[in-house]
Parts: structure tokens; C-alpha cells; sequence
């Protein structure tokens, strides 16, 4: 399992490790740091495979690690531009990020549609009987769009 920890829903509370970072939880219940370098950090999702560990927040891009066979990441690299909040994968690979629209990157972290919404997107899922539809909140708004490819079943 891997999570983030961010900051910015605390209001008036203190955090009670001072730190926003991602964490991985291995088959064994071990929770171990993977990466402290980015702020807010807040999107996270899988390659179809499993073997590509994607993760976003307000800086620093969207970052990827590839996974060894126990889940655990390597060194991170470059994936694409941009600052993240939700975060999804549909079967052919394709990450779906949400920021100031709904940006669709290709699996090779190139740009390959951009969803304008009228309001900030915050989140995005698939879902329906056959998880072809993308459902995006943003505001006090959801959104749906079918489309061909299915999301991943996670």
C-alpha cells in the first residue's frame, strides 16, 4: 500500500510528524518513507502492471519509481510537468492528473488531452459496470465522462 501525508487539511491542528511525505506499507506492515522532497503531496496511483509507482503534489512534478517484485520503489525519475491533487490510471497506461484542469498523460509522461472543467478539479476515478466512466469532482460539482478505454480495477 502506499499513501500520502499532507498537511493542508490539519486547520488548526499540528501535525504530529511535521512532515508531508509518501510512505509505502510493505506485506509485512513495515511503513517506510519513499520520498520527503515534495509539498503537499497528494496524488498516487500504479502502472497497469503494477511495476510503475506514480506520485504527484503541489511541486516538483509528477514523479515515477519503478517497483522491484515486492512493491518496493527504487529511485524516483522525471515523469511529466505539473502540480497534482487526484490522480488515476486507465488499462492502456494512461495517467489521469488533476490540477487547474483534468491532464491525460500517455505512458511515456507526455501530454495527450486536457480536460477543462468549470471548476478546479480535485479528484478523479473510474467506476461504472465496466470503469469506463471517469468521474471527477471539482467544487461542490461531479463531473462523469464515458469513455473507451477502461480504468484499472483496483
Amino acid at each position: 500500500m502506499y499513501f500520502t501525508d499532507p498537511n493542508w487539511q490539519l486547520g488548526s491542528r499540528t501535525s504530529e510528524t511535521q512532515a508531508e511525505n509518501f510512505y509505502r506499507v510493505s506485506p509485512s506492515g513495515d511503513v517506510t518513507l519513499i520520498d520527503g522532497g515534495v509539498t503537499k503531496p497528494n496524488g498516487v496511483t500504479l502502472s497497469p502492471d503494477e511495476r510503475t509507482l506514480y506520485m504527484g503534489g503541489q511541486s516538483g512534478g509528477i514523479q515515477k519509481f519503478t517497483l522491484d517484485a515486492a512493491g518496493a520503489p527504487g529511485p524516483r525519475s522525471q515523469f511529466a510537468p505539473g502540480s497534482t491533487d487526484g490522480m488515476t490510471v486507465d488499462c492502456a497506461g494512461n495517467v489521469y492528473v488533476t490540477s487547474r484542469d483534468v491532464v491525460v498523460f500517455g505512458p511515456d509522461g507526455n501530454e495527450r488531452v486536457r480536460i477543462t472543467l468549470g471548476g478546479s478539479p480535485s479528484n478523479v476515478a473510474f467506476g461504472g459496470t465496466q470503469r469506463r466512466t471517469l468521474f471527477i469532482t471539482a467544487g461542490s460539482s461531479l463531473y462523469s465522462i464515458y469513455l473507451n478505454v477502461p480504468g484499472m480495477p483496483y
